[in-house]
């Protein structure tokens, strides 16, 4: 049998970190690290997945493994992707809308580049941002951290803080971004590629 420093935690022939026990993640290798895990329940839209981890449920069956052991893509018997993707019919996979008409082929068919990808209705559109070719002869766009508003065609910020993921703890919305914030003595990282810096800020 193998042993381990106090700081450790002993699987059946090897060691690892405590912090890795009951993590959703097989780190023993036999599972051992995750048994007898006191997991919270998932709320009523979302889906459990194998290793109980909780991801949003429109995201299951949807052509892509979200889960880390990809259980929310077994036994699926028909692909429902989210209104933000698109379902590549020969594959069953969804595939974000932003690939769509865009002269790269994603889907194995090529529907995602179809002929019907045009943009004969751009100039009456009268986008703010900008306009590409889609399959509905045009569509606005914004830049990274807006989003088109429901006049289709102003750009309005995008609230990445209701986005499921994108942080770990704290979630701080800004105009055309987000900034994650974690608790005591952690660290405060922002988007865009900025350099972590360190924050005493307990956002409770």
């Amino acid at each position: 049998m193998t042993s381990c420093a106090k700081d450790k935690f002993r699987c059946n022939n090897k060691s690892i970190e405590k912090s890795h026990k009951c993590d959703h993640r097989n780190d023993c290798g036999d599972n051992s690290d995750e048994q007898e895990c006191n997991f919270p329940a998932c709320h009523e839209d979302q889906f459990r997945c194998a290793n109980a981890l909780c991801i949003p449920r429109r995201w299951h069956c949807d052509g892509h493994k979200d889960c880390p052991d990809g259980s929310d893509e077994d036994n699926c018997t028909a692909i429902a992707c989210p209104d933000s993707k698109f379902l590549c019919p020969k594959e069953q996979r969804c595939i974000e809308k932003s690939k769509l008409c865009n002269n790269e082929r994603d889907c194995d068919d090529g529907s995602d580049e179809t002929t019907a990808c045009l943009a004969v209705l751009c100039p009456s559109l009268g986008c703010e941002y900008a306009c590409r070719a889609s399959l509905v002869g045009g569509q606005c766009y914004c830049p990274p951290g807006k989003q088109v508003s429901n006049d289709t065609r102003t750009c309005i910020d995008k609230n990445e803080c209701e986005e499921w993921g994108n942080c770990d703890q704290h979630c701080v919305n800004t105009d055309g971004s987000y900034k994650c914030m974690c608790t005591v003595d952690s660290c405060y990282r922002t988007t865009q590629g900025a350099l972590p810096s360190l924050s005493q800020t307990n956002p409770g």
